[in-house]
């Protein structure tokens, strides 16, 4: 049969010793297979726990005084004595009534014992004899100040015992029953019993709670989505824990200077003072404060400004709107394990904070909490290297990997203040570096506070982007994101537009505005604060590959001749075939297309030209055509033009006959690209985006004449030249190729007979042909690309090297020459010319 565990504890009352206790409460706790340890309850047992914050105090000595009507000990000693387990619980067994008559109450002092704050890993010992001691002696003659306590008043048997709770609570509500009857005048009939049921009473009220005698808390590290009266008490006592920890961080101190047993001595006194307020006023008048507690000299007395009322000073809203600050803090904390977010306390919060009971505060008036969040640009220390500054990119220095042509960038313009008021500072921004917040981003660094519960949800500071001059919105309101959350209550937030939520930024060049909002819990909206900048997006850089060489493929001017081999230049003359001057080669490495205008200077290039004409006689027929004359079929005179040297030409080539193609080179398929149409200028190229990561596009870009007309012939010039391919001399059995026109042929009778009888006739041709062309240029040719980030854009010209920073020089001067080689043949000509 097991042996009762009251049974053993009532031993360890009787014959109490620090070793005993301890003894007897490891076989309380061990038991035996199968038992109850506590067993069962009977109606005079006082179940408890004690509870320092969200941690029970473990291993603490447990003292029972019976008190009389005004709170004197009836006896000289403790009626009884135990000691609490490692989970800060404690059972006795109260044999005497103290239901009427003088008793009065029971207080329930706790000392020493071991504990710990959720917010650090140290344990903290208070039977450490160098913690502070209160300075008042409150309750007794006793010169060992309980580390916690309670009164408790047992109007009634109950069945099944009693469960309290010694908690911070109950330790602050018997501290403000001693200060009233510290000044206690006779005038009303009361006893401590009644008194301390008030306080407690009040203070269950002030927190929301039906209890904090009886009401035992739960642990917080578990998933709960119900706000039960238990959840409820635990979360008020971390809220005090919290405050706790604010205090510390506030004054630099370490858990073992300030932590919750710190900020109840303080409290304590503050209860105990003159008027048994919580007024920040302790029993000798003086201010009271916990930690290193500095406050500014000039600070007002009524409503003080945040800097002014720190955690750390007590007063009127110590345990109002800082106590409902905390709980909102503990509530979004990563400590807080349970299912329950700031929305479901937010209406206990806001009690707390603006309960204006006098008992408990006197006239002071809670702290008002409709003060809207104050928006700022000045960043914290900690984000000295998070400004609201971009580096204008227009002259970036521009590198490139020599194998997949990503632009590498070196900043080198001038960092803008976005932050500056009524500035709007141009920034040029490529469009490749719009879309990663590591890379130059716009962006802007907030500093937000709240005057009143001094609390604001993680997305409760939103922007929004839009330009003014089209009244148009780029995006909905925005959360900003929140980098840190200083011990005073500043939010420190960041704001970075990428190309994905605002698309405009790669397109429109525009003053651009953003707007901030901040919202408290309590729906107080901060007024908006905007800031602009003027927006110019720059194209993707590509890669130009230069020098420009002169172009020596078939479609080249330096392929042109007019050797018997290839002397075919009519398509050119004509205009149907363009001739590559100048070349290079243009690399797209970035995942973003590139519009492209291509310009060329005013070349200045002259060239000469040499015509010649030549009535061509084929052959001569004594008998060919005896009756020619009288059918009118030949003539008995020669051309008009017999034999001329149409002369040589020297001029400058006009500039609308150059012109720019560009051919996509990035496969072996190479295909000529035209100019855009979708919105483009009329010679806009759209370079497309890489192929991949390691696979940038190439492009062709030459410089070509497309029409070189400026070679036909000064005199009486025809449509269209010829590629002459064909027998001209069939006496002579001769085959001549020229680029020249061939005119009718004109049959000739040089020797006509009596009765207009044509003995001999001769066959002419007038023929002309181009016997040599030059084109010299001593000033080397230009193209210059002037890119933009899309075809609406106004083409730029982006100061970076090696993207047409520098017009695209061609390496040395143009030069090209073609002779006709194959004139022909010279016939007899007559002794004298017409």
């Amino acid at each position: 049969m097991c042996p009762s565990a009251r049974e053993l504890l009532r031993a360890g009352q009787r014959v109490y010793s620090r070793w005993t206790s301890s003894f007897l409460l490891a076989l309380t706790m061990a038991g035996a297979p199968g038992c109850d340890p506590l067993g069962e309850p009977s109606p005079s047992d006082i179940r408890g726990l004690v509870v320092l914050a969200t941690s029970p105090l473990a291993e603490a000595d447990l003292i029972v005084w019976q008190l009389g009507t005004d709170g004197e000990r009836l006896e000289q000693k403790p009626i009884l004595r135990a000691r609490t387990d490692e989970r800060g619980r404690f059972d006795i067994d109260i044999d005497i009534d103290i239901g009427s008559g003088h008793y009065g109450a029971l207080r329930l002092e706790v000392h020493g014992g071991h504990s710990r704050e959720y917010w650090s890993p140290e344990f903290l010992s208070f039977d450490d004899p160098s913690q502070p001691a209160r300075r008042t002696n409150w309750g007794s003659d006793n010169a060992n100040p309980p580390l916690l306590s309670a009164i408790f008043n047992r109007v009634q048997h109950r069945p099944d015992g009693y469960t309290l709770v010694i908690s911070p609570w109950t330790t602050l509500a018997e501290a403000r029953a001693w200060g009233w009857f510290a000044g206690y005048d006779g005038t009303v009939e009361s006893t401590m019993g009644r008194v301390s049921a008030r306080s407690l009473a009040l203070l269950a009220e002030h927190l929301g709670l039906a209890s904090i005698i009886e009401t035992q808390p739960v642990t917080l590290d578990q998933q709960i989505d119900t706000l039960s009266p238990a959840v409820h008490h635990a979360l008020s006592l971390a809220a005090l824990s919290t405050l706790a920890r604010q205090i510390a961080e506030q004054s630099g101190s370490s858990v073992q200077a300030v932590n919750t047993v710190t900020l109840i001595r303080a409290l304590t006194e503050d209860a105990l003072g003159s008027e048994a307020i919580f007024d920040g006023l302790g029993p000798d008048s003086n201010p009271l404060g916990v930690g290193t507690c500095g406050v500014p000299a000039d600070c007002p007395a009524e409503f003080p400004a945040p800097e002014c009322n720190p955690s750390c000073r007590l007063g009127p809203n110590s345990l109002r709107a800082h106590l409902a600050r905390a709980l909102l803090e503990y509530a979004h904390s990563g400590y807080n394990k349970t299912d329950l977010d700031l929305t479901d306390i937010l209406d206990v919060a806001v009690a707390i904070a603006g309960n204006a009971e006098p008992e408990l505060f006197g006239q002071a008036l809670p702290e008002p909490d409709s003060e809207p969040p104050v928006i700022a640009f000045s960043p914290a220390s900690s984000l000295s290297t998070s400004l609201s500054t971009v580096y204008d990119e227009q002259n970036d220095h521009i590198d490139f990997d020599q194998h997949t042509a990503a632009p590498i960038h070196t900043s080198l313009g001038r960092q803008r203040d976005l932050s500056e008021p009524g500035v709007c500072h141009t920034v040029h921004k490529h469009v490749t570096r719009l879309h990663s917040d590591d890379d130059n981003p716009l962006r802007w660094t907030l500093s937000v506070t709240d005057p009143g519960l001094g609390f604001l949800l993680p997305d409760a500071t939103e922007y929004r982007v839009r330009i003014p001059a089209q009244s148009r919105f780029l995006t909905d309101w925005l959360p900003a994101k929140l980098l840190t959350r200083d011990a005073d209550g500043v939010h420190h937030y960041e704001v970075i537009l990428l190309r994905d939520q605002v698309p405009e930024l790669a397109t429109e060049a525009a003053v651009f505005e953003i707007a901030f909002r901040a919202i408290d819990l309590l729906q107080n909206r901060s007024a908006e604060v905007t800031r602009c900048w003027t927006h110019i997006p720059l194209a993707a850089p590509v890669q130009v590959i230069g020098p420009a060489v002169q172009s020596s493929g078939s479609g080249s001017l330096r392929a042109a001749t007019l050797s018997p081999d290839n002397n075919n230049l009519a398509p050119s003359i004509n205009g149907t075939e363009s001739r590559a001057v100048m070349e290079f080669e243009v690399r797209n490495g970035t995942a973003f297309d590139t519009y492209v205008t291509f310009q060329y200077s005013q070349p200045g290039a002259a060239y000469s030209k040499q015509w010649l004409l030549d009535n061509l006689q084929l052959h001569v027929d004594a008998q060919s055509d005896p009756d020619c004359l009288a059918e009118q079929r030949c003539y008995t005179t020669r051309p008009d033009e017999y034999w001329n040297d149409l002369g040589y030409t020297a001029a400058n080539i006009p500039n609308s006959v150059w012109s720019v193609r560009v051919w996509d080179i990035t496969t072996a398929s190479r295909m000529e690209l035209l100019p855009c149409d979708d919105g483009c200028d009329a010679d806009e190229y759209r370079l497309l985006s890489r192929l991949g990561p390691d696979r940038p596009r190439r492009y062709q870009v030459a410089l070509t004449l497309r029409n070189m007309g400026f070679l036909f012939p000064d005199r009486d010039p025809p449509a269209v030249l010829q590629y002459v391919d064909q027998p001209l001399d069939p006496f002579y059995h001769s085959t001549t190729h020229i680029t020249g026109t061939l005119g009718e042929t004109w049959l000739y009778c040089n020797d006509e007979q009596p009765g207009g009888i044509c003995k001999t006739t001769a066959l002419y041709r007038p023929t002309r042909w181009l016997e040599s062309a030059t084109i010299l240029s001593s000033i080397p040719l230009r193209v210059i690309g002037r890119v933009a980030a899309t075809s609406r854009l106004e083409p730029r010209q982006p100061q970076s090297n090696g993207t047409f920073r520098d017009p695209v020089l061609l390496a040395d001067e143009l030069r090209w020459e073609a002779r006709e080689e194959s004139l022909p043949p010279t016939l007899p000509r007559p002794s004298t010319a017409p």
